[in-house]
């Protein structure tokens, strides 16, 4: 049936992963310059360099540049997704055993984490949002961001306004498979 058919096909076109398999052995064995051609190549903007896909932004002049509804919209998405993202945190526990011993869990949060927002035909400032704070919350550090410019190797601003209320410590405009591997290796 059409329906098996469709359950049956492979995740990714074979093709699709031979060409992100490319990138990122260019990524590995080439660092920051293989990135800057793939964002050439699939993001159709170049830099001169690699420093230069690292976004500084105020945030200040993006509230400036941004309509207050939306802004409100991010606030308040921002302020429910953190009070969940705090309650939902496990905590430290511990149990005796029977014979002296103790047994339990607790949880340290990572030091450095990479998250990647999608940002092409429609810029997600709610998965800003929700990735961030939640990383933020659990006490991550150094949270990298990684999300696709335009041609113009901008990044909409409300979406780096989102990335920066929720606490993203770097962020670089470098979309795709590009930017998996430049957070991976």
């Amino acid at each position: 049936s059409r329906i098996e058919k469709f359950n049956a096909r492979p995740a990714f076109p074979e093709e699709a992963e031979k060409a992100a398999a490319v990138v990122l052995a260019d990524i590995r064995a080439k660092g920051d310059a293989a990135v800057m051609r793939a964002v050439a190549k699939f993001e159709g903007f170049k830099v001169a360099k690699a420093s230069a896909l690292k976004v500084a932004c105020d945030v200040r002049q993006l509230e400036k540049s941004i309509d207050p509804k939306i802004l409100k919209a991010v606030k308040d998405a921002h302020r429910r997704v953190l009070r969940f993202s705090k309650a939902s945190l496990r905590r430290d526990w511990s149990m005796k055993t029977p014979r002296g011993g103790k047994a339990g869990e607790f949880f340290t949060p990572m030091d450095r984490v990479g998250v990647y927002i999608p940002g092409g035909t429609a810029p997600l400032a709610s998965t800003s949002v929700m990735t961030v704070t939640l990383a933020k919350a659990a006490g991550v550090r150094e949270i990298v961001a990684c999300t696709p410019a335009g041609r113009d190797g901008k990044v909409n601003p409300v979406l780096l306004y989102a990335l920066k209320l929720a606490g993203a410590t770097e962020i670089y405009r470098v979309g795709g498979i590009q930017a998996i591997g430049m957070m991976a290796f």
